[in-house]
């Protein structure tokens, strides 16, 4: 060997062990992913049965009817797969919540399709892509901090001005005020504080709680929400959430979220809308008022009727029913003949199937209102009050009944259908 070589091989030798070694994979813990699946795919045992019934998730490109090969012999390929109109519904989802987790995003977009896991590649993609931003939030650990416990954080998600654009380039959103409202933020920015990101992580809760509630409704067959909505300048709620219904005939696709489509409201359709406004006791009770206030003032103007076609039920989730009852009595004071109800998030959980059904009090009569109510004012005779009520379109028990008659594949396809088998019923019971 030449004294050349001997100097290379020797160059080699010294360059191998300065180099690090490489860490060893990592194995993949299929017992602790197993039960990271489980925790996040929790559902009660009777929505799952009514979900069970649905077919799964059909992409566009699923449903285009391309020849598969020209009249020359080439394949014609697909330009969108479906994992890109699986990220772009992310895309659209995040905006319209601002921020979710990924069982929040696996429960709306991938079940009975896609695995937990599919969902938090997704996300880890677009992240890495600067679609979207991550940051960690430390939630849900008071036992923990109790016991004196680690706090084991988890990923949250948000829509970022790149993800945005994103859509704007695709042109997926129909309405461009919908697209200017979407909420979107810097990859960069400065992260959110752990009070406001829990704030914001419950009004997405009940949110996506109403929109999946609302989308097992095959009577619902639009769907418009928006987390931090601005009505006028100096009025943002925390979120708008508005259902269309036809009672007539249930929708063609009932397996997806039926977003609205921008259409003018057809006759015989029925349209509800809800403003909600979370209190995590930050807040002090003036400003709270000043809320209300602004409501009412809203109202009687006729903006909410100019700007959503409609009035708007405002609903009130409080962390505990002592506060919940103190603000009650705050906006009686200040809108005795308003419409509004309060609830805590126990309450609004009272039942297995989310949000938009469960328990609502009047602010004003401290009386039980389904969500699903439309509001009615009439003027006293030889009076000058108004008495406001509430008048159900569909209540907890006809949905029930709806569940148990699908479950025996005998589903009403009308609300009347429906209220004629329950009149058969409470007569043969009688």
């Amino acid at each position: 060997m030449s004294n050349s070589d001997k100097k290379k091989a020797d160059k080699k030798k010294a360059d191998k062990k300065k180099a690090p070694k490489r860490r060893p994979g990592r194995k993949l813990d299929v017992n602790a992913v197993n039960a990271w699946v489980s925790r996040i795919s929790r559902m009660h045992p009777d929505v799952a049965a009514v979900v069970a019934k649905l077919p799964p998730r059909i992409y566009e490109c699923e449903r285009s009817q391309n020849p598969g090969y020209d009249g020359l012999g080439f394949p014609i390929p697909n330009a969108n797969p479906v994992t890109d109109e699986r990220m772009v519904e992310l895309l659209r989802v995040l905006g319209r919540l601002y921020v979710a987790d990924v069982g929040t995003l696996h429960r709306m977009l991938y079940y009975r399709r896609f695995g937990v896991r599919t969902t938090y590649n997704d996300l880890q993609h677009l992240a890495a892509q600067g679609f979207v931003w991550k940051v960690p939030a430390f939630l849900g650990g008071a036992k923990q901090l109790l016991r004196n416990r680690p706090v084991k954080p988890i990923h949250v998600y948000g829509l970022s001005r790149a993800g945005h654009q994103l859509l704007a380039d695709m042109g997926v959103e129909t309405d461009d005020r919908q697209l200017e409202l979407l909420v979107k933020r810097d990859v960069t920015g400065v992260a959110a504080k752990p009070s406001s990101l829990a704030h914001d992580l419950q009004i997405s809760w009940w949110c996506a709680s109403m929109i999946e509630g609302l989308r097992l409704i095959p009577w619902c067959s639009g769907v418009w929400c928006q987390v931090e909505y601005n009505t006028i300048t100096g009025q943002r709620a925390d979120a708008i959430l508005i259902a269309r219904f036809d009672f007539r005939h249930p929708r063609a696709e009932q397996n997806q979220i039926p977003w609205f489509s921008g259409t003018p409201l057809r006759e015989g359709e029925v349209e509800l809308r809800w403003a909600l406004e979370l209190d995590n006791s930050t807040e002090s009770v003036d400003i709270l008022v000043k809320k209300f206030i602004t409501y009412r003032d809203l109202h009687r103007n006729g903006i909410y009727r100019n700007v959503l076609g409609g009035d708007v039920m405002l609903v009130l989730v409080v962390q505990n029913q002592n506060r919940a009852a103190y603000l009650a009595a705050e906006f009686q004071r200040a809108w005795p003949d308003g419409w509004g109800v309060v609830s805590t998030p126990e309450l609004a959980n009272t039942t297995p199937f989310g949000a938009v059904w469960g328990t609502y009090l009047s602010m004003i009569s401290e009386q039980p209102v389904p969500l699903l109510s439309r509001i009615t004012q009439t003027l006293r005779p030889g009076e000058n009050m108004i008495d406001t009520g509430f008048v159900t379109e569909l209540n907890y028990l006809q949905w029930r009944t709806y569940t148990r008659l699908l479950l025996e594949e005998r589903p009403p396809q009308s609300r009347g259908a429906l209220q004629r088998i329950m009149a058969e019923l409470k007569q043969k019971k009688v």
